[in-house]
């Protein structure tokens, strides 16, 4: 056995150890009065300056998700704007499998074959596959 993998093997019985001391602890309580005890140790001053970093912290990460957001949501309108344009959204009306792409009967389309011929089809509400 090589001294990486004795090593792995020491961190993983120290933790397996820390877990069951923790459980240990939670059951009978004394986590719990642990805790009682330090919170009327902590003053009053340190507990608010917690709970205000805690409050920025939660700031911090709804401004990020908030960003991505964002930065989602002007690729997806940059895909768009490049196939051309398409500015209704699908919407689902509840049931599976089937998209709203918005009103009226479709229309018919013309596609230009590499070869140069033509194929009409229809386009939108009422295709048939």
């Amino acid at each position: 056995m090589d001294n990486q993998m004795k090593q792995v093997i020491k961190v993983g019985v120290y933790v397996a150890a820390g877990v069951g001391v923790f459980e240990i602890l939670r059951r009978y309580g004394l986590l719990a009065r642990a805790g009682a005890w330090l919170s009327e140790q902590v003053p009053d001053d340190m507990k608010e300056r917690a709970r205000h970093m805690g409050e920025q912290v939660g700031d911090m990460v709804h401004e990020a998700s908030d960003r991505v957001k964002q930065a989602m949501s002007s690729a997806t309108d940059g895909v768009r704007s490049a196939m051309g344009g398409a500015e209704a959204e699908p919407q689902s009306n509840g049931q599976s499998g089937e998209v709203i792409t918005g009103g009226g009967e479709g229309v018919n389309a013309t596609t230009q074959d590499a070869d140069g011929g033509s194929v009409p089809h229809h386009v939108g509400r009422g295709v048939v596959h």
